[in-house]
């Protein structure tokens, strides 16, 4: 039955080309032209690539600005946090110098008792020290954050003027209709319209891979600020 199946329709697939073929060798160019169709000439740019409306572009936009501006800050502080650790760090080694001082009197005056004090004392202090270096490591990813987010918020802005231009394409698409009953090629592209929805797909491309990269940088952040608290939560309450 299957068989038999297949071999009926390869018969009628067989017969309606044969079929387009004799109308095709009897009727001449003209009718074999009508027997194929355009589809792309009932379609629109806006099909292909929707845009959001100039409200909503502009909200965007808005948003867009305000990461620009955070990333500021977002440096601004880091630049803040790494002089303070910094100052942190210099005092620590100075303080852990001074503890190693008073290990050699205490051993020189053979206090053993207070040696071991000061070198309990003393590991308390390089843990400290060696949390505050695991900061200052990890500190300059802030930049990294913060220049990730500039660079989305650029890309954001740009791909927003370019969907606006496909916006205001598209209204004067819609004015090129010769009369009522030709509304289909009233959005018909000119060459300027596919120049412009280019420029629109480039834009897009390079916001999102903007947006890959900020994530990226949130992902390096947070993973190794997870790792430093971690490690000093160990060090906290370990005996």
């Amino acid at each position: 039955m299957k068989s038999n199946g297949l071999v009926l329709i390869a018969t009628l697939l067989s017969g309606v080309g044969l079929g387009a073929a004799l109308v095709g060798a009897q009727t001449g160019d003209t009718a074999a032209t009508a027997l194929v169709s355009d589809p792309l000439g009932n379609y629109t740019l806006d099909v292909l690539i929707p845009a959001r409306s100039a409200e909503d572009t502009a909200s965007y936009a808005g948003v867009a600005k305000k990461w620009i501006e955070q990333s500021a800050g977002y440096r601004e502080n880091a630049k803040k946090a790494r002089e303070l650790v910094k100052t942190r760090v210099s005092v620590k080694e100075t303080e852990i110098k001074a503890l190693e001082a008073k290990v050699k009197e205490a051993k020189t005056a053979g206090d053993k008792a207070e040696m071991e004090r000061i070198k309990g004392n003393m590991k308390l202090q390089k843990d400290q020290l060696a949390a505050l270096e695991a900061i200052q490591a990890y500190s300059g990813e802030w930049d990294d954050l913060a220049n990730a987010m500039e660079n989305t918020g650029k890309a954001w802005l740009a791909f927003l003027e370019a969907e606006q231009e496909v916006v205001n394409r598209r209204s004067q698409a819609a004015k090129r209709a010769k009369g009522p009953k030709d509304a289909e090629t009233a959005g018909m592209p000119t060459q300027e319209d596919f120049k412009a929805h280019k420029k629109y797909a480039d834009a897009v491309n390079k916001f999102g891979n903007a947006l890959e990269n900020h994530g990226k940088a949130l992902q390096q952040l947070s993973g190794n600020a997870s790792k430093v608290m971690s490690d000093w939560e160990k060090r906290s309450f370990t005996d």
